[in-house]
C-alpha cells in the first residue's frame, strides 16, 4: 500500500444551490444551532484530496437533530447511520481503479 502524505490539501467542493440550501438551513435567523449532513464522493490527486458535495441532508428539529447529551445539540446517531450508508457509494465510485484497489473497496 502506498503511503499518501498526511499534510495533503483537503478542499469541500459545495456547489452554490447546495450551499444555498445549506446557509438557509443552518442560518435562519433565529440565532440557534441546526443540524444537516453533506453526501460528497472523493477525488484524491497526491498532493490534494477534494470531497464532491452531491447532496444536502437537512436534520430535523426535534427528530434529527436534538437537545444533546454532553453538549448543546446532537445530530442522532440514526441519522448520521443512515447518512453514512447513502454516501458509501458516492466514496466508492468516484475513486480512480488503484485507489479503490489500495483501500479495499
Amino acid at each position: 500500500m502506498v503511503k499518501q502524505p498526511l499534510n495533503r490539501l483537503h478542499r469541500l467542493v459545495l456547489p452554490a444551490g447546495l450551499k444555498r440550501q445549506l446557509d438557509r438551513h443552518l442560518f435562519p435567523g433565529d440565532r440557534d444551532e441546526h443540524g444537516a449532513a453533506i453526501l460528497a464522493g472523493i477525488a484524491e490527486t497526491p498532493g490534494e484530496v477534494r470531497l464532491l458535495a452531491r447532496e444536502v441532508v437537512l436534520a430535523e428539529d426535534g427528530i434529527d437533530f436534538v437537545e444533546g447529551e454532553r453538549s448543546y445539540r446532537m445530530l442522532k446517531a440514526d441519522f448520521v447511520t443512515r447518512q453514512v450508508l447513502r454516501a458509501r457509494p458516492y466514496c466508492c465510485t468516484l475513486r480512480t481503479p488503484e485507489v479503490r484497489e489500495k483501500r479495499g473497496f
